[in-house]
């Protein structure tokens, strides 16, 4: 039967050596949840497995990928339930939040999912602020999820805001720079191979690839302007939602714009390894390739005009004052001529018929 009357439950995790953090997550939802998967990215070298199989024998041990997003794929596959939880080892809820979980999945007749209050940990002491929040609770037959990093997933119908908290108590302080960073640097070089269909598989659950492969392609075609200013969009993004209100926040969101940078950076590195002629240097080879084809048109076309340029020179110019010279040296011989012999006119006399024909041998 049940925990949650007509509601069900499936919580699934992906954990990776949470020893010292799981069991505090799984007593939380123990008396919550219908059923508990739970799949360890590679294999165990702490006592997490043994400390699981006290709450669940929905165990599965898989190939070690670094990321959870694949895993999680499996393990909404395995689930069967009416919504799913999606949490991780250092996270957990207040008993006393169990019946107010209830009553929200108890009226969410047009709701798909919800999203929760979240916090941060700085090793001593909870950080919170508005705006700081995950979405974990989905409808399984509405919700839709592709297994490439940072990806949250999306359902048909509305998404919900409830002022319920899931705690999160990691073993670090994960505000500090130096541990964001070292996160990142595992799943950045994974995430941005996403961004290649030919180099990656897309585990999906509920969906095809088709969505994340049209979204990589839109950034591979123009990977300097996301570059330049999605870092940038999902800083600003960050602080109108509520960081600004919070010097916590604020770092936060700026170690965000610096990931999110690094991320574009090696998008545009791969490009260049992966298709060079889509490159700066690719692409203005592509466009002088493109304008040597115009100008070759276009030079013809001059040469055409140049030469009947250069003809009319030639024939109407050089020729024509070549012939007027001629003419002019040949009129002056003539003048010449006419004054030595003394003739005042260049006519001369017609001949006067004879009888014969003698006549007829000069008629012009």
């Amino acid at each position: 039967m049940s925990k949650n009357g007509a509601q069900t439950i499936s919580a699934c995790l992906v954990i990776y050596n949470e020893e010292k953090v799981i069991k505090q997550c799984l007593e939380s939802i123990k008396d919550l949840v219908d059923e508990i998967i739970v799949v360890h990215d590679g294999q165990c070298t702490d006592r997490t497995l043994e400390i699981v199989k006290q709450y669940t024998d929905k165990i599965f041990v898989r190939d070690h990928l670094v990321l959870n997003e694949p895993h999680l794929v499996f393990a909404f596959d395995q689930a069967k339930c009416e919504w799913l939880l999606r949490m991780d080892a250092d996270e957990f809820f207040d008993i006393a939040d169990h019946d107010k979980l209830r009553k929200m999945l108890a009226s969410s007749v047009a709701v798909d999912g919800y999203t929760l209050n979240w916090e941060l940990w700085d090793g001593e002491k909870i950080v919170t602020f508005k705006g700081l929040q995950k979405s974990c609770f989905f409808r399984r037959k509405n919700f839709h999820y592709i297994g490439v990093s940072q990806e949250v997933g999306w359902v048909d119908g509305e998404m919900k805001k409830e002022e319920i908290v899931l705690h999160h108590r990691p073993n670090y302080n994960n505000v500090v720079g130096e541990a964001v960073m070292k996160k990142a640097s595992k799943w950045v070089p994974i995430y941005a191979k996403s961004f290649f269909p030919e180099l990656s598989t897309y585990a999906c659950y509920n969906t095809t690839p088709d969505k994340w492969v049209n979204y990589a392609k839109k950034v591979r075609k123009h990977p300097v302007l996301y570059l330049l200013f999605y870092p940038l969009k999902t800083f600003l993004a960050q602080l109108k939602n509520g960081l600004l209100f919070s010097w916590v926040g604020c770092k936060v969101a700026f170690q965000h714009y610096i990931i999110y940078t690094w991320l574009y950076l090696q998008i545009w590195q791969l490009q260049r390894k992966v298709e060079p002629e889509k490159t700066v240097i690719g692409v203005l080879k592509k466009i002088g390739k493109v304008l040597y084809k115009y100008w070759m048109k276009f030079a013809h076309v001059l040469g055409t005009i140049n030469g009947f340029i250069i003809l009319f020179v030639f024939y109407f110019v050089i020729i024509g004052l070549y012939a007027l010279v001629q003419k002019s040296i040949m009129l002056i011989s003539r003048l010449v001529t006419r004054e030595k012999k003394n003739e005042p006119t260049f006519w001369k006399q017609k001949m006067e018929k004879g009888d014969g024909l003698d006549h007829l041998k000069y008629q012009f």
